[in-house]
């Protein structure tokens, strides 16, 4: 769908929840990520949030809370956690926790800020997710796997510039 100027109110509205349920001192940061937040590009409606800790350990105790808050558990990994929100037909948060200085954090933070700052990047990407989305309509492991050279060298691009 196209760019919604409210995906900004939304996630700050949900950032405010989370805060809530992660609230004491391991929180580093809580960040708009994704194609939501680059203005003017369009979006599946799935509001992408990533959490980072000062202590990813201790950051998994935050998943019993998360969960009694809607959050499903969808991945469990040593660099990361990724929970979503919803029905699996409708889901209306992708929610990465990970630690504050890793490259896992890092990556989506850099992505966004290059796009953000390279508008007809930002249009190759939306054009690129267009076509994947007309391609696997019903296949989202074949979509974002078609996503992922395009986000690596961007990247990679993001990492040789300041921003």
């Amino acid at each position: 769908m196209p760019y919604d100027p409210q995906w900004s109110k939304i996630y700050q509205a949900e950032g405010a929840e989370i805060r809530k349920i992660t609230a004491g001192d391991n929180l580093a940061g809580i960040y708009h990520i994704g194609s939501t937040n680059i203005p003017g590009i369009m979006s599946k409606p799935l509001m992408g949030i990533l959490v980072t800790a000062k202590d990813f350990a201790k950051a998994r105790g935050w998943n019993s809370t998360l969960g009694a808050n809607g959050y499903i558990l969808r991945e469990d990994e040593a660099d990361h956690l990724l929970f979503t929100k919803g029905p699996d037909n409708n889901q209306t948060v992708s929610l990465k926790v990970a630690q504050a200085d890793s490259n896992y954090a890092r990556a989506p933070l850099l992505f966004d800020r290059y796009l953000r700052s390279h508008p007809e990047v930002a249009r190759e990407y939306e054009q690129l997710k267009i076509k994947l989305a007309k391609k696997f309509p019903n296949d989202r492991q074949k979509y974002t796997a078609g996503k992922d050279p395009f986000i690596k060298n961007v990247i990679k691009g993001a990492e040789k510039v300041k921003l």
